[in-house]
């Protein structure tokens, strides 16, 4: 064939690969089983809302005056992140919505 070249690859290169997959599953499975422990430990810690939501993590609305404003959080955040500024541009006389995320 013509343009087709073909590769030996020893039996040696070939084990060496195969541990190396063999080992990075290993590391995948230990990783899921730590975080699911994480994730565990922390619902514990963090109780849930009627929503599923964390307490303290619900969106919030503060009435101010006729010009409002939307008050979106980053990514590993909520609008607890938020709140302390909505009341501050509330006080000023904004209506402030701070929204939740999913995530």
């Amino acid at each position: 064939m013509k343009g087709h070249v073909r590769m030996r690859v020893s039996r040696k290169r070939i084990a060496i690969v195969l541990v190396i997959g063999a080992a990075l599953s290993v590391v995948c499975v230990v990783y899921n089983l730590t975080a699911s422990a994480i994730i565990r430990r922390q619902t514990a810690l963090f109780p849930r809302g009627a929503g599923g939501v964390m307490a303290g993590a619900e969106s919030f609305y503060q009435p101010g005056g006729p010009t409002g404003c939307v008050l979106i959080h980053g990514f590993p955040g909520n609008p607890a992140d938020m709140r302390e500024l909505g009341l501050f541009l509330a006080r000023r006389g904004l209506t402030v919505k701070g929204v939740r995320l999913p995530g």
